[in-house]
């Protein structure tokens, strides 16, 4: 079986990474072989988005007549007219086309949310990141709909941690752009930095202004490396997110990558960080109190409490659950 990945970016982009080029190497050692191309973009004038809108016709055109199944991650694939186009001669070709989706790339995007429908109506099968999008899914027509989580592998970097230090290590991932939406929760901040011997850690972006000068936290760039060596050597892991529609569709990355190495999670209590935290960590939402967060990080996680979140991402969110997640369903629309 020949699968064609079409992606939003190439495999230096983390949503494309994640959900689509980490799974070429498993998937061939079990029969399914796969090529890929990143779309073209949206962005530009209108003259050039819309000659990206083209440029995605032909890619997927040209993938119908030569593979068994075609994979559209994330973005709607082009404008509802275009796509009209393009559907018969999929049609024609009888090649089924999955769409995968891990965010809720419609909301607050003007004609975004008309093309996302009509993708999922389209879709022989739409593939999301978790139940809250698949709830959307159904609800905008599609099919028939599959969940496959965002998963993890700590891989190529599997050396031994460092030691822990005395302190207990809190770290948070991001970029410049989400570390924006962290005003919506700084108080919660303020609480997690009540106790003395607590030091957060930020990877890829700083705190919002009213911490920035705060002397537990420590502030380092994003590298491959640098995330391993920090996730490694960390203790708790910050997956504070506000409440809107759009943050409530968000598949939890940060916490799968945390529970990779054993770190707990603290989480905002919403119904996906409910699914993937369970009973290993600390879900904070509007009735818990400062206390509740103080008395949870008092002390550094034990060690049976890190091997049950380890536990629970092998079972769910590593890359080998995914990755057979995939061929099934592949298998399964090839059929």
């Amino acid at each position: 079986m020949l699968v064609s990945w079409l992606t939003r970016y190439g495999p230096e982009g983390p949503s494309s990474r994640y959900r689509a080029y980490q799974y070429i190497r498993p998937l061939s050692v079990v029969g399914v072989e796969s090529v890929s191309e990143a779309l073209a973009p949206w962005q530009g004038s209108r003259r050039e988005q819309i000659a990206g809108a083209w440029r995605r016709c032909r890619a997927v055109d040209r993938f119908s007549s030569s593979s068994d199944v075609i994979v559209i991650q994330k973005e709607p694939i082009m404008p509802p007219a275009a796509w009209s186009v393009i559907r018969q001669g999929i049609r024609s070709a009888g090649t089924p086309v999955i769409w995968d989706i891990d965010d809720a790339v419609w909301i607050g995007r003007r004609g975004v949310e008309t093309m996302s429908v009509e993708m999922a109506k389209a879709a022989t099968l739409v593939v999301v990141g978790n139940n809250e999008l698949a709830k959307w899914a159904y609800q905008a027509g599609a099919r028939a709909v599959e969940t496959i989580p965002t998963c993890y592998s700590t891989l190529p970097f599997s050396r031994p941690a460092a030691p822990r230090s005395d302190q207990i290590k809190i770290v948070w991932i991001g970029s410049p752009a989400t570390a924006s939406r962290l005003l919506d929760v700084e108080e919660r901040l303020h609480e997690v930095l009540l106790n003395p011997q607590v030091r957060l850690t930020m990877i890829g972006a700083g705190p919002p202004k009213s911490l920035v000068s705060h002397p537990q936290i420590d502030v380092v760039g994003w590298s491959p490396v640098t995330e391993h060596t920090q996730l490694a050597t960390a203790d708790f892991g910050l997956a504070f997110l506000p409440r809107t529609t759009y943050a409530d569709h968000k598949c939890g990355f940060k916490i799968v990558q945390y529970m990779a190495y054993g770190v707990v999670p603290i989480a905002t209590d919403n119904a996906v960080h409910r699914r993937i935290v369970g009973d290993v960590g600390l879900l904070v939402g509007e009735g818990t109190s400062s206390e509740s967060v103080r008395s949870f990080i008092s002390d550094p996680p034990s060690a049976s409490l890190r091997e049950a979140v380890r536990d629970r991402w092998r079972a769910a969110y590593s890359v080998s659950v995914g990755a057979e997640r995939w061929r099934a369903v592949l298998e399964g629309v090839a059929s």
